[in-house]
């Protein structure tokens, strides 16, 4: 319980924009596994289909791009792929989906990474790059029982009347879910990040409205990654494009690499810790305050508010789940912010594109979990 509560603790911080903590690095590092899934395959799976082009390529061509990226640059990561050529792993398709997150818990991953390229069918306006985690609410279980003869269609996903309702086994999900969330949100906001360097569009880090099969049964940390719509022309000519899958591959790649460092720093900081258990209360690590190893620096204000807010709300947009709350003085006295920067200047250059969606986010100082200043 001790090293939980420490790694949650952590979580709060890491999730904070990067500074010269989160990239240090890290010495002799611990072996990791991840698994890559490449989003369909075979001919009876060929995911979207536009033109000539179908997903399960575009899929399958950045998934054996990271591969070879992390083998070069960080040997210390195993990866196994759920394909590595045009095959179906079964040819029903739930049984393929449900063989994916099995080799991951076989292979006892640190992460599973299930690439795919999306589609809005007629809307050929949707595009960017989406990273989606399985949400388990009782919204969600009434969203999924509503569109039951659309999915069933689909059969990409697996409806809550499937479940075993055998209470230890339904308990035994809700805890992976509970102890995976803040690390599925923690890589999908790095890889956000990685994609926003390169100039492509990130809508965030998003709950699933359905119960995806390959998310489902983890015992590990995993995400979909939804690489952009293939309905929309200006991101599948990237998408097909050696520049777009390399871009891809090495944001992919690089949070990949940045997650595992993060994840060794919490075991490490676990391990080392000797101060009492006593000094993490529920309600501090619980809530995403602002701070990083320094303890200051300067942070992107989104918005504030006279009462405490649900970061997973929708009114976030695309920074629900990693907007972060610090305390301020006044009526409005709670600050929703992100990132954490060494200088203000190097949160201003992250302004433009907070404001795309808060047009009154500002450049603030924090101290200790508290704002301080402009």
């Amino acid at each position: 319980m001790r090293n939980i509560t420490l790694c949650l603790t952590l979580v709060a911080s890491l999730l904070c924009g990067v500074n010269a903590w989160s990239m240090s690095v890290i010495a002799s590092p611990k072996q990791r596994v991840v698994v890559l899934d490449p989003g369909h395959g075979g001919p009876s799976r060929p995911g979207a289909v536009s033109g000539k082009y179908t997903e399960k390529s575009i899929n399958l061509n950045v998934a054996l791009k990271v591969k070879n990226m992390l083998a070069t640059k960080a040997p210390n990561i195993k990866v196994y792929m759920t394909r590595d050529s045009d095959v179906e792993l079964a040819s029903d398709r739930r049984d393929d989906n449900r063989k994916r997150p099995k080799l991951a818990n076989d292979k006892q991953a640190d992460l599973f990474v299930s690439i795919h390229a999306n589609n809005a069918g007629s809307n050929t306006k949707a595009r960017g790059f989406e990273v989606i985690v399985l949400n388990l609410d009782k919204d969600t279980q009434r969203h999924t029982q509503k569109m039951s003869a659309q999915l069933n269609a689909h059969k990409d996903y697996i409806l809550f009347e499937d479940f075993s309702k055998e209470p230890a086994q339904y308990l035994d999900a809700i805890s992976r879910l509970m102890s995976n969330d803040p690390m599925n949100r923690m890589f999908g906001k790095i890889v956000g990040e990685e994609l926003h360097k390169l100039g492509y569009k990130f809508n965030g880090v998003l709950d699933s409205e359905e119960v995806f099969t390959v998310l489902y049964p983890l015992e590990c940390p995993g995400v979909i990654i939804e690489m952009g719509y293939m309905s929309n022309s200006d991101d599948l000519a990237y998408l097909t494009s050696d520049k777009g899958t390399t871009d891809m591959a090495t944001a992919i790649s690089d949070a990949i690499i940045e997650y595992l460092e993060n994840v060794e720093r919490m075991e490490n900081y676990a391990k080392e810790d000797t101060g009492s258990e006593d000094d993490y209360a529920e309600s501090d690590y619980m809530q995403y305050y602002v701070y990083d190893s320094s303890g200051e620096g300067y942070t992107i204000q989104l918005m504030s508010s006279n009462k405490e807010l649900d970061i997973f709300d929708a009114s976030f947009k695309e920074f629900k789940g990693i907007a972060m709350l610090a305390l301020g003085s006044g009526t409005f006295k709670y600050k929703y912010c992100y990132g954490c920067y060494p200088s203000a200047e190097a949160a201003r250059k992250e302004l433009p594109w907070a404001r795309k969606s808060f047009k009154d986010a500002i450049v603030v100082r924090y101290k200790a979990g508290k704002i301080v200043g402009n």
